[in-house]
């Protein structure tokens, strides 16, 4: 059986698996930060709203507040 390789002038073997690294790499961060943000909404909506008031919160707020940085509502 026969395996043909098209790897793209100019780039290595080396050069596709650290790219392929790179990637990998990111994508476990990514979901490292969603996960933080998953427990962060899990502890916020655990609060009483006596508490989320407190920090100045409501409870359809969450979300909002926790992917502030990431998304313009």
């Amino acid at each position: 059986m026969a395996s043909i390789t098209d790897i793209p002038a100019g780039r290595s073997v080396r050069s596709a698996l650290a790219n392929l690294g790179m990637v990998v790499t990111d994508a476990v961060v990514a979901m490292g930060r969603a996960r933080a943000r998953c427990d962060e909404i899990e502890a916020l909506m655990a609060l009483s709203d006596e508490h989320l008031a407190d920090k100045g919160l409501k409870r359809e707020e969450i979300v909002r507040h926790v992917f502030r940085d990431r998304i313009e509502f």
